[in-house]
C-alpha cells in the first residue's frame, strides 16, 4: 500500500469522526436551544462545554501531519532500497555476462600437439579439466598406496593389489589439495581469471546486501543456477586450495560457499571421493541425501 492511500484512509476516518460529532452538536442545539432568546443564552453556555473539542481536533490534525511525515519517510526508505537493488541487479547481471565470456574464452592445448584446431575451448575445456583432475587424483592415490605397500611388510602380505590398500579420509583430502595445486599451475591462465572474478561477484552481492542474507542468497542462487556441473566441480576444488584464500590466508570464499549451500546441486561425478564432503560441513549435498534415503529404505 502506498503513502497516498494510507493518508486518504487516515483523513477519511478523521473526517467521519468530525462529521458525526458536528451532526450530534447541531441537532442537540436545534432541539433544545432554539426559540426564545433565553434559550440562546443557554446555548452559549452549553457550547462552552464543547470547547475541548477544539483541542481534540487540533490534536487529530497534529497526529495526521505526524503520520503523513512518517509514511513519507518510510516510502522514501523503500524507494531508496528499490533504487539500490535496481543498481545492484544491473551490475550483477553484467558481471554474470562477463563470467560467461570468460568461460567461452577459456582454452586448452593438448600437450605435445602442434596440430591446427587441436585447441579446446569453453565448456568442452571445462569438462576435460574435470577429467584430467580426476585422473591425476587417482594417480596420486596409487602412489601413496604404493609407498605404504613398500614400507609395510604386513600390507604386502595382506593386500595383493596395491590399489586395494585403504587410505584414511584425511589422507585423501590432503591428496586432492596437492593434486589441485599442481593442476592449477598448468591451468592458471583460465582458472585464475575465472575464480578471481567469481569471488568478486560473491563479494559484491554480500557487501551490497549486508545484513540481508535472504536477499544475498537469492542472487547467489542465480550464480549457481547458471553454472555448469563442471564449473561447480572446479569451483569446489579451487575453494579448498590456497588460491581461494584472502591476503590474511583466511578461507572466506569457502565459508561463503558453505554458508549459502552453493554445492547442494553438484553432480556426483564431480566429487571424486566421499571424504571430500567434509570440506563443506554445512552444505546439504542432494545426491548424498538421496543415497542415504535409498540406503535407509533398503534396510
Amino acid at each position: 500500500m502506498d503513502v497516498s492511500k494510507k493518508v486518504k484512509e487516515y483523513f477519511g476516518s478523521a473526517l467521519a469522526v468530525y462529521l458525526i460529532m458536528f451532526a450530534l452538536y447541531y441537532f442537540t442545539v436545534k432541539k433544545y436551544f432554539s426559540g426564545p432568546s433565553e434559550n440562546m443564552a443557554k446555548c452559549g453556555v452549553f457550547g462552552d462545554m464543547f470547547g475541548g473539542f477544539n483541542a481534540l481536533f487540533s490534536g487529530f490534525g497534529f497526529i495526521a501531519v505526524a503520520v503523513t511525515i512518517y509514511l513519507q519517510i518510510e516510502q522514501h526508505k523503500r524507494d531508496k532500497e528499490e533504487s539500490h537493488r535496481y543498481q545492484v541487479e544491473n551490475t550483477f547481471f553484467n558481471m554474470l555476462s562477463t563470467l560467461r565470456e570468460i568461460v567461452r574464452d577459456s582454452y586448452y592445448e593438448r600437450e605435445g600437439s602442434d596440430a591446427a584446431g587441436d585447441e579446446i575451448n569453453g565448456p568442452v575445456y571445462l569438462r576435460l579439466a574435470i577429467k584430467i583432475l580426476k585422473g591425476k587424483y587417482k594417480i596420486e592415490l596409487y602412489n601413496r598406496q604404493k609407498e605404504l605397500h613398500e614400507a609395510d611388510k604386513t600390507l604386502k602380505a595382506q593386500y595383493q593389489f596395491v590399489d586395494k590398500i585403504p587410505l584414511a579420509p584425511e589422507v585423501k583430502r590432503d591428496a586432492i589439495v596437492k593434486v589441485y595445486e599442481d593442476f592449477y599451475i598448468k591451468h592458471e591462465h583460465n582458472l585464475g581469471h575465472y575464480f578471481r572474478y567469481l569471488y568478486n561477484i560473491f563479494k559484491y552481492i554480500i557487501t551490497s546486501f549486508e545484513g540481508r542474507r535472504d536477499i544475498a542468497g537469492q542472487y547467489i542462487g542465480l550464480i549457481q543456477a547458471q553454472m555448469s556441473n563442471d564449473e561447480l566441480g572446479l569451483t569446489f576444488y579451487n575453494a579448498i586450495s590456497k588460491h581461494s584464500k584472502n591476503l590474511q590466508q583466511q578461507d572466506v570464499f569457502r565459508q561463503w560457499l558453505d554458508d549459502f549451500d552453493f554445492f547442494e546441486n553438484i553432480d556426483e561425478r564431480c566429487i571424486f571421493d566421499g571424504a571430500f564432503l567434509a570440506f563443506f560441513p554445512k552444505t546439504h549435498f542432494k545426491y548424498k541425501l538421496r543415497k542415504d534415503a535409498e540406503a535407509g529404505e533398503a534396510v
